[in-house]
């Protein structure tokens, strides 16, 4: 995973690049090639705490997975940077209508 961001990196430097994790181990190899961004998927969140003192401002942090309006407000005082919800999508109670236009 380190080398894929270095390889990016050296590729094109304007880039933002931003790295998927799942575990502390991959936490680990993303940070050895210094990505702009971590992405902590469904991490609990002891777990997560845990990660973002291990991130230590190395990365920006930002997580999905799991997280709903009422969780945000305890996380975010966490140390992230950006949070992803799914729940803005697919929750989202949709109605059904038309527009027709006549001459």
């Amino acid at each position: 995973m380190s080398d894929a961001v270095r390889k990016l990196r050296n590729y094109r430097r304007d880039l933002q690049i931003e790295v998927e994790v799942e575990n502390q181990q991959q936490i680990a190899d993303a940070l050895q090639g210094d990505p702009d961004w971590l992405l902590l998927d469904n991490f609990p969140s002891r777990l997560l705490r845990k990660c973002i003192k291990i991130i230590d401002k190395k990365a920006k942090i930002e997580i999905s997975g799991g997280i709903n309006i009422k969780k945000i407000k305890k996380i975010i005082r966490s140390g992230i940077d950006a949070v992803s919800i799914g729940a803005l999508t697919h929750s989202f109670k949709s109605i059904d209508f038309s527009l027709e236009f006549q001459e």
